[in-house]
């Protein structure tokens, strides 16, 4: 097998990391590297290894796996055109994974003496093999249950720190006046406000580090990724509310980058990511102009890459037509099995336990399933004339406290405010598991509308998504602006479903539409299947009729 070096070059610069060489220099990038051929299973390098080559994959899947004690995990698999080995080779030390090909492959490796050269030659590749290899540390230590199988992640990013310590200032300070009151008492011991003082101290200073930790741990779940398939934003908000905005690389129309003064100076932005069904749009990132430039390097891989399969696809089909009409002897077919399926115990619902476990999230994804409830305003509406009458009774309580009547109540009275307060608290807890189970969902191919009264009947509206005819959303009058929430229509033949009530309507109108989009991708991919076949079909038909 040959490979020129002006192949190497040509495949150089559609990857993202060689992007804005000219052609002179991409060429003698292809020079230094050494194109390699390796079957199936081969180990490029152990985990403890000294650093050896960089490696870029030009043909073939490769997986990257890491040891830890007797125990080795998968850390991420690679494709045509992605890079690895990097790590040692910019940190120095040992390596911290090991690398084997997954099948026969063919591999561009580059030797340390090489490596060195470019990026000192390419200060701007150091940067992007730097960004790339925390964003690979990074996604190792989180556990990112939405990953398919191949899908490798190239970017993660959070917001700038810079907005984690603007959200600290006030529990910082807090916590320091809640020092003061703590530190008050030893300066002046014995004065009447003593153990108020050491009382507010205790209570201020837990409630710094409370809410302190809640902004940093809200900070720490917020991550824009670029996989070789698509761009997310994750978001998160601890007990309340978690998004997942995405979209496909191969159907990203455009992205720009809005810095404000600071953005320029601290480098952070925000990056609207364009495509046919909305946008994902991704706030105070750090670094925004790399990020988008690999997306947009990742996007025309991805068309290529798709165009490449599509052909591949073709070739295959044909070739399996034509050797079956040549030789159309009888023969046993190999049943290609897939992994084996993992037994799952289908557990009864419990409607209680569903709306507890789930304590005022008001939307929430499992296993593909994103659930939506409404807003926590409308809860707040359904109890306040319960917590109006709590209010009542427990002042009552305190205003016969401080007369001193309270002991003096006969039981049957007692029991009469005890029973007031029990029947409040049911009450309260009613409206909470009306809200609560009221719910919209959005599976891969249905919408649904749950309501479930509390001890009562239960309604479901279902829909496919390839009846989706057109969806709309407003928000309405100046209390849902300000809370941001509102309804999303959906019109579905003659009738029209309508999740109302649902925070940030316009993300519930995207996901759905991102939904859509997917399903009808996989419809087109086997739509594409079956024009293939229809095309082998005539293929041989043609072939039959030929003279000769």
């Amino acid at each position: 097998m040959e490979l020129h070096q002006n192949q190497v070059a040509n495949f150089l610069a559609r990857e993202y990391l060689f992007m804005g060489l000219n052609e002179e220099q991409l060429k003698e990038a292809a020079g230094h590297f050494q194109p390699v051929r390796r079957l199936k299973g081969k180990v490029l390098f152990k985990q403890g290894n000294r650093p050896g080559y960089f490696y870029i994959l030009y043909q073939g899947f490769v997986s990257v796996s890491e040891k830890s004690g007797k125990q080795v995990r998968q850390q991420y698999f690679l494709g045509p055109g992605d890079f690895f080995g990097e790590d040692a080779m910019l940190k120095g030390g040992q390596r911290k994974n090991t690398a084997s090909t997954l099948e026969d492959s063919t591999l561009l490796r580059m030797a340390p003496a090489d490596f060195q050269w470019m990026m000192k030659e390419y200060p701007r590749m150091r940067s992007i093999l730097e960004q790339v290899n925390y964003s690979r540390t990074l996604a190792g230590k989180r556990d990112f249950s939405w990953i398919k199988d191949r899908e490798t992640i190239y970017l993660v990013s959070r917001k700038h720190t810079v907005f984690l310590w603007m959200s600290l200032i006030l529990p910082i300070f807090l916590g320091l006046l809640s020092l003061a009151a703590l530190v008050a008492p030893l300066i002046q011991f014995g004065a009447s406000w003593t153990w108020m003082a050491l009382a507010a101290g205790v209570l201020g200073l837990f409630a710094a580090l409370l809410w302190g930790w809640w902004n940093w741990a809200n900070w720490e779940n917020d991550y824009f990724v670029v996989t070789n398939w698509r761009v997310l934003w994750l978001e998160k908000v601890i007990f309340f509310y978690e998004s997942r905005r995405e979209a496909r690389l191969d159907k990203v129309q455009s992205n720009n980058v809005t810095r404000p003064f600071f953005g320029r100076l601290l480098d952070y932005g925000s990056i609207n990511v364009n495509t046919y069904t909305g946008n994902v749009a991704m706030q105070r990132v750090n670094k925004p102009g790399l990020i988008a430039a690999y997306v947009d390097g990742l996007k025309e891989r991805a068309k290529v890459v798709s165009a490449e399969d599509e052909s591949q696809a073709m070739q295959q089909e044909l070739r399996q037509a034509y050797e079956q009409h040549i030789h159309p002897e009888e023969q046993d077919i190999n049943l290609v099995k897939g992994p084996p399926k993992k037994e799952i115990k289908k557990k009864k619902p419990n409607y209680f336990l569903d709306a507890f476990g789930t304590f005022l999230q008001l939307r929430y994804e499992r296993d593909g399933v994103i659930t939506y409830r409404k807003h926590w305003f409308v809860l707040v509406r359904k109890n306040l004339l319960p917590t109006v009458v709590l209010l009542v009774l427990i002042a009552l309580v305190a205003g016969l406290g401080v007369e001193g009547s309270l002991t003096g109540i006969a039981l049957g009275g007692g029991l009469c405010l005890g029973s007031l307060f029990l029947a409040v608290i049911a009450w309260m807890t009613y409206n909470y598991l009306d809200w609560s189970n009221d719910l919209y969902q959005l599976t891969p191919e249905f919408i649904r509308e749950l309501e479930r009264k509390p001890l009562g009947e239960e309604l479901v509206n279902s829909a496919k998504l390839e009846n989706i005819l057109s969806i709309e959303h407003e928000r309405g009058n100046f209390i849902r602006i300000v809370l941001d929430f509102g309804t999303v229509a959906i019109n579905v033949g003659d009738r029209q479903f309508t999740f109302n009530d649902v925070k940030d309507p316009s993300q519930v109108h995207q996901d759905i539409a991102g939904y859509q989009d997917a399903w009808n991708v996989r419809k087109r991919e086997l739509e594409d299947q079956r024009q293939r076949e229809q095309m082998a079909r005539w293929f041989t038909t043609n072939y039959d009729i030929e003279p000769g």
